[in-house]
């Protein structure tokens, strides 16, 4: 075993380290991207040979055991990747804590796995499932829990090929048997075969190649400076928590599980599109402002562009997926989950503001104003979590439109904590903001009112989508150019650059 006082050479920094982190930006992209993508086609397949029943319970055991290395983990593996000169047997003693609290609150899952049921109201002969695969699918947690640590060491050590082919293939394989052995009858357990079989393909992957092994050499004053430095990313984690996925808990136990089997498909498209159009402009802007962050009007000018950007483009996209979520839906996962499309619509149309909200956060820290992150997360918790008590929803649809409403209240604060941090135009902001609404509106109600006309003359699902799509896209570009020909102008450079540079690496 390796000297538990200094890193291997096998690990030491590389002599190109800009090439490296190129590479590693690179295979980091195609582990978030292609195993989302990979996932949501899984997904879509098992949702049309499984119920909403049980997806609804898959679901909520994933949720409910999503949490324990939430809180267990502890941020030790922000902490292993922070740390400079870290000796591995600094990393002992939170390894072993992360290990024992994983195995009491699972142990606690597992015996009030029937109080979790009756909570879910699981009295049907489908829903008492519920107990019964949360004790089973407890296991993989605990093949997940020595694993996070691993992966902690693979990114310090910026190994994201790695990391990229071994979610890949745990994706792939998994998936592949969960369709197979949903094809054969397995139903609900289709869904603990896949998490299994990924759970132990991960495991294996990392640690027959370690970057790091545990010894019995402990060090409590360097745990305690990890617990320190971890505390206030489980904070923001819980906040997260919170605000995100307090709506699932509301839904399971007033409504039914597979009232959140539909919200948990209705929310798949908004989550993916979420991920991957905000992550691709939040990652350039990130990079940009490392170089400007000490200019206050450069980092201003920046941001209006970047503003501008995310909702003339970004947003736009939203609002088109959620104009066509009845016929994109129906494609997708078939007469069996009709009315999901009412789920998936008020989402998107959330995601479209959040993809220009959620940049406010990179020029906020690049400005070193975390703490004003926190604060705007926290008010947005605290408003969502109230309004989800306080109003009242029987309907899994309607307790979705009190969740948007409220998260979608909470925006203007980030907005105006910015324009206050940067000293930009109030003006230009608000009337850049208010443009791309007004614009995306009236193609969204245009989308609205063809609809009965399409569908008179049109009878292939598809066909209709294509045709509503086309008269978004084409009132969209009109009202863009006659209006504000500067950004039209904005947007047709960005995709002629993107162009070209596909031609150029071609």
């Amino acid at each position: 075993m390796a000297d538990e006082t200094s890193p291997t050479t096998e690990n030491q920094p590389p002599k190109s380290l800009w090439a490296f982190a190129k590479s590693g930006v690179i295979w980091a992209l195609i582990q978030s991207w292609g195993s989302r993508l990979l996932t949501f086609v899984i997904s879509i397949i098992l949702a049309r040979l499984l119920s909403p029943t049980e997806f609804g319970i898959a679901q909520a055991s994933a949720l409910l055991l999503g949490f324990v290395p939430l809180v267990a983990e502890f941020g030790f593996g922000a902490a292993i990747i922070q740390r400079k000169d870290l000796k591995p047997y600094e990393v002992n003693l939170p390894f072993f804590s992360t290990v024992v609290i994983g195995l009491l609150l699972l142990l606690c899952v597992v015996l009030f796995s029937d109080q979790i049921q009756a909570f879910a109201g699981g009295t049907g002969e489908e829903e008492g499932d519920l107990s019964i695969y949360i004790t089973v699918a407890a296991g993989t947690v605990l093949l997940t829990l020595p694993t996070l640590f691993q992966e902690a060491f693979y990114k310090k050590h910026m190994r994201f090929k790695s990391l990229a082919l071994r979610q890949m293939a745990c994706n792939l394989v998994g998936g592949a048997a969960a369709v197979g052995t949903a094809f054969a009858g397995f139903g609900l357990w289709s869904f603990m075969i896949q998490i299994y079989i990924a759970s132990i393909i991960s495991a294996v992957w990392l640690w027959s190649r370690p970057q790091w092994l545990p010894s019995t050499r402990l060090d409590t004053p360097s745990f305690l400076r990890m617990s320190r430095f971890g505390l206030p990313i489980v904070g923001q984690r819980f906040n997260d928590f919170l605000g995100t996925r307090l709506i699932e808990f509301l839904i399971i136990s007033q409504i039914g599980l597979a009232a959140y089997g539909l919200y948990a498909v209705g929310s798949r498209l908004y989550l993916l599109m979420l991920e991957l159009l905000q992550r691709a402009l939040y990652d350039v802007s990130l990079s940009v402002l490392s170089h400007i962050s000490y200019d206050r009007e450069r980092v201003g000018s920046v941001y209006l562009k970047t503003i501008t950007l995310s909702s003339h483009v970004m947003a736009p996209i939203f609002v088109l997926v959620a104009a066509l979520s009845p016929e994109i839906m129906l494609f997708l996962f078939g007469n069996k989950w009709m009315g999901v499309e009412i789920i998936a619509t008020p989402l998107l149309l959330l995601g479209s503001l959040q993809c220009v909200q959620h940049m406010n956060g990179a020029f906020l820290t690049a400005r070193g104003k975390p703490s004003l992150v926190l604060i705007t997360g926290i008010t947005k918790t605290v408003m969502t979590v109230v309004g989800l008590l306080l109003i009242p929803a029987k309907t899994v649809e309607n307790m979705t439109i009190v969740f948007v409403l409220t998260q979608a209240l909470a925006a203007p604060l980030s907005f105006v904590i910015v324009w206050r941090e940067l000293r930009i135009s109030g003006t230009a902001l608000t009337w850049t903001l208010v443009q791309a609404t007004l614009l995306c509106g009236a193609c969204f109600m245009l989308v609205e009112f063809l609809r009965p006309v399409v569908a008179t003359h049109v009878s292939i699902n598809i066909i209709q989508g294509i045709v509503l799509g086309a008269a978004f896209l084409l009132c969209y570009i009109v009202l863009l150019v006659i209006f504000d020909r500067p950004k039209a102008q904005m947007a047709k450079d960005l995709v002629a650059g993107k162009l070209r540079k596909r031609k150029a690496v071609a």
